[in-house]
């Protein structure tokens, strides 16, 4: 059964039977109270009849037949309402209205009153009910049982009638609710079944879907929440589609880079070996296999140590500023030397959190950079910013870069100058390293370029108080 019949069938039931009920205590209630109503007006009949009989009394030893005539006389000179009957101990008859049998109301039922009276209910025959009130009184120096009973068919009337305009407006209520359950089940139900086809099409791919929120209730909030999942799953998917497509570029990049150097040294040393060359001639073959083989060596280094950087988790250290860099700097002296490059360092001091083999070859690709860009000069500045951060400035005077290649500097293979990159062994992988050390060290990277001017790279890494006030 669906959500909105168990709604619908649900409140519908439980409506209508409160209705019901409370239609029934409503006419019960009516229902006693126009019969005790009834009651006391039979029992205020009987006890002024009462009053008026014994009060005129009678002749002691009046014959049953004057008896008789005279309690019929002195009924007939009261006014009153409802049937009398007045029999003696033996339940002969002296006087009687009630058509059929008289009442059953017994001497012993009103002896055993304290009240002296006694007021019931009856049905002595027939679909008529009857309220009949009694007691004992002397008239004639004899003890009489005398009743005043009265039809209740006023009361009954009025109950059906009642009863019939209450089943004509039971009908109409529960019309008017069912219109108005319908609503309210179709309104419960429908941000339920929109955000149910919302998740369908989500299903089938479609994640841009999304449910109107209209409500502001627990209802909206589930649509609202629904909404986020949603937003949530659309961007991990996109996240994904991303994360495939940079792969897929990877791999194509990469196959590509293998291709040209791989098909170069397959061609060069098959005419090595198929051919009878001068060794003039032969030099230079050889030199272009080895500069291809250096080519294809530090494209594998940089691949093993991206793949590395995305498995493995780096231990940070707290180390001096000044230390630290005095020491890298100690380090890429061979290297500066090689490459007719000057390196100077002015670092403030403070302690950072680095992996310093990683944070080395961050640095040591940087000036790599700035070397093959025919830079001269790379100076290197650290300070302590604000927000717990420390600034770490790499400038170097080299070519620059196009602002167009800013944003995608860091990005893997890719290269400013290609045929300047591979004549000096370039993979194209040196900034993707850099970004993932950068990340790795919770840092950011910024470049600022102009070509012609040379380049500066910004390295901004948190600091922590503990490790500032060491």
């Amino acid at each position: 059964m669906r959500l909105f019949s168990k709604v619908f069938f649900s409140i519908t039931v439980i409506l209508c039977l409160s209705l019901a009920m409370a239609g029934y205590l409503m006419m019960s209630s009516s229902l006693r109270e126009s019969v005790a109503r009834e009651m006391d007006r039979t029992i205020s009949s009987y006890r002024m009849l009462r009053y008026i009989l014994q009060g005129s009394g009678g002749a002691a030893g009046t014959t049953e037949q004057a008896l008789k005539e005279a309690l019929q006389d002195k009924i007939n000179d009261v006014p009153h309402g409802g049937m009398i009957t007045v029999t003696d101990e033996d339940y002969r008859v002296l006087y009687n209205e009630f058509p059929g049998d008289h009442p059953n109301l017994t001497w012993e039922a009103v002896n055993r009153t304290s009240a002296g009276h006694l007021c019931l209910v009856e049905n002595p025959g027939g679909d008529a009910l009857f309220v009949t009130a009694g007691g004992t009184f002397t008239f004639g120096g004899r003890t009489m049982l005398l009743t005043v009973s009265d039809t209740l068919g006023f009361v009954t009337a009025q109950t059906d009638s009642q009863l019939a305009n209450y089943r004509v407006i039971y009908l109409i209520v529960c019309g008017l609710a069912l219109a108005g359950v319908s609503l309210v089940a179709f309104r419960l139900v429908r941000p339920i079944g929109r955000t149910a086809r919302s998740a369908e099409l989500i299903a089938k791919g479609e994640y841009h879907t999304r449910v109107e929120a209209e409500r502001d209730d627990e209802l909206g909030d589930l649509v609202r929440s629904f909404n986020d999942m949603a937003q949530a799953v659309e961007g991990s998917v996109e996240a994904l589609q991303q994360a495939a497509q940079a792969k897929e570029d990877f791999v194509g990049n990469f196959a590509h880079e293998l291709k040209t150097p791989l098909t170069s040294v397959i061609g060069y040393a098959d005419m090595l070996t198929k051919k009878e060359l001068p060794p003039e001639e032969v030099r230079p073959l050889a030199q272009y296999i080895l500069d291809e083989g250096l080519h294809l060596e530090a494209l594998s280094y940089k691949l093993m140590e991206l793949i590395v950087l995305n498995k493995q988790d780096f231990v940070l250290e707290a180390l001096s500023a000044k230390e630290l860099f005095d020491h890298v700097a100690e380090g890429l002296k061979p290297f500066c030397e090689e490459r007719d490059l000057r390196l100077e360092t002015d670092m403030e001091e403070t302690y950072l959190r680095v992996e310093y083999d990683l944070f080395k070859t961050m640095l040591l690709n940087l000036i790599d950079n700035a070397a093959k860009a025919d830079a001269k000069m790379v100076k290197i500045t650290g300070r302590t910013g604000e927000e717990l951060r420390y600034d770490i400035a790499i400038r170097d005077d080299g070519r620059g870069m196009p602002e167009e290649a800013l944003s995608r500097v860091t990005e893997a293979f890719y290269m400013v100058d290609k045929s300047r990159a591979r004549a000096q062994h370039g993979a194209g992988l040196g900034l993707a390293l850099v970004q993932r050390i950068v990340e790795l060290h919770q840092a950011t990277l910024t470049f600022e370029s102009e070509e012609g001017r040379g380049t500066t790279v910004l390295v901004c890494l948190p600091l922590r108080k503990e490790d500032m006030e060491a």
